[in-house]
């Protein structure tokens, strides 16, 4: 898995100023765009982008939220307006580093 033809894996660590996030976990938002988690959570790129095209055109969030299709605990962010975007950190990943662990035990994989 660390071994490919683009080089190495890194973990980037940022710090976003006035951030203005469009939480998808949160219902009566989900109710205002008129939206059902299923809607929120789908692989068909055609519907993400209609609801996120929505959003985007309320002009008042710097991005959107919602959470994770392999662990509900865990948020997606894709943001829109990346001017106030700093990175603080870069680690190189490898098998041994803590947040590849803590990624492999909550998205075990059983190979046939």
């Amino acid at each position: 898995m660390f071994e490919h033809s683009r080089g190495r894996y890194a973990l980037a660590t940022f710090a976003l100023s006035e951030v203005r996030i469009c939480d998808l976990d949160d219902a009566p938002t989900l109710v205002r765009l008129g939206l059902k988690p299923t809607d929120v959570i789908t692989r068909t790129r055609a519907v993400s982008q209609a609801w996120s095209r929505v959003i985007f055109s309320e002009r008042r969030w710097t991005g959107v939220s919602w959470w994770s299709y392999y662990l509900p605990e865990w948020a997606n962010v894709a943001l829109w307006d990346t001017a106030g975007l700093e990175l603080e950190r870069v680690e190189e990943l490898n098998v041994a580093s803590p947040d590849v662990r803590t990624a492999a035990r909550a998205l075990t994989r059983v190979t046939a």
